[in-house]
């Protein structure tokens, strides 16, 4: 509904930006309204993946099966995965207090958020990409060299399903544009 109502204005140009499953978000707005007066001039996708592809977990749907515990697991388990995210979706070069700003916000999520979340995982797939083509709206994937919550891989596909430019962030995890925002910038 937001995208609705901030990118109708077909006066206004629009670069939507999505990073890891947000970007699902903005290709199926895109599939959504093909037909329409939008005025979108590109797209940039940072930490994404497809289905289908090689990463089994996008294929799978439903998240991490972790998510599939009762949430008062999950809650006992908070401390325990937050740490699992950070080594995962940073990079070990990462600023510490970037890293302790996201710990304390992992920490004081509600579980059942988390849950609700990845437990509703559906990526977009291959062939709502297409329309990207068909719109002819310019596009790059950016991907951390070494994400460890979504591997370089399902970056890489993306970009071969978008026909797109890949870029790759040397010494950048999962949280590329907090870890490299010039880079990313650029």
């Amino acid at each position: 509904a937001l995208l609705d109502t901030k990118v109708q204005e077909p006066s206004l140009p629009t670069i939507l930006i999505g990073h890891s499953y947000a970007t699902t978000v903005i290709l199926r707005y895109i599939h959504r309204t093909i037909n329409s007066n939008t005025n979108i001039q590109g797209c940039i996708l940072l930490g994404t993946a497809l289905r289908p592809g090689p990463l089994e977990m996008v294929n799978k749907g439903g998240g991490h099966p972790i998510m599939k515990l009762p949430v008062w697991v999950l809650r006992c388990l908070q401390k325990n995965l937050t740490e699992g995210f950070l080594k995962a979706g940073y990079h070990e070069s990462a600023d510490p207090a970037l890293i302790e700003r996201s710990r304390l916000g992992c920490n004081q999520n509600d579980m059942y958020m988390a849950k609700g979340h990845h437990t509703h995982h559906n990526w977009a797939s291959v062939e709502e990409t297409e329309t990207l083509a068909k719109r002819a709206i310019p596009s790059i994937v950016i991907h951390g060299k070494y994400d460890g919550v979504i591997p370089k891989e399902g970056g890489m596909h993306a970009a071969d399903a978008l026909r797109c430019k890949y870029v790759e962030i040397d010494n950048a995890s999962h949280q590329t544009m907090e870890e490299r925002p010039e880079e990313v910038a650029t």
